[in-house]
């Protein structure tokens, strides 16, 4: 695993936490700009994945 997706896979705790809270509030409360908060994070997530899944296909980079 490179240094960036040891960066990526590191975010996943507090994206997690936070996308809980906003579906949490959304379905306590539910609104429309709650649900485009929640469509927001939700996407930020999907990113955050997404570049942690291509940074783990790239791999280790290459000793010189």
């Amino acid at each position: 695993m490179n240094d960036r997706a040891h960066e990526l896979r590191a975010a996943l705790p507090e994206l997690a936490e936070r996308t809980q809270g906003q579906l949490l509030e959304l379905f306590r409360d539910t609104t429309p700009d709650r649900a485009f908060i929640a469509a927001r994070a939700a996407h930020e997530v999907y990113t955050v994945l997404v570049r942690l899944g291509g940074e783990l296909e790239r791999g280790e980079p290459k000793a010189a």
